[in-house]
């Protein structure tokens, strides 16, 4: 996978809304 601009600012992206992700998971698991 070659390390681009973009590919680095897609991966920061995926990065970001998996942290979105776990956050919301972590308040529905802990109401």
């Amino acid at each position: 996978m070659p390390q681009t601009k973009m590919g680095r600012e897609n991966s920061r992206r995926w990065g970001a809304i998996k942290g979105v992700v776990r956050g919301i998971k972590g308040l529905l698991a802990f109401p």
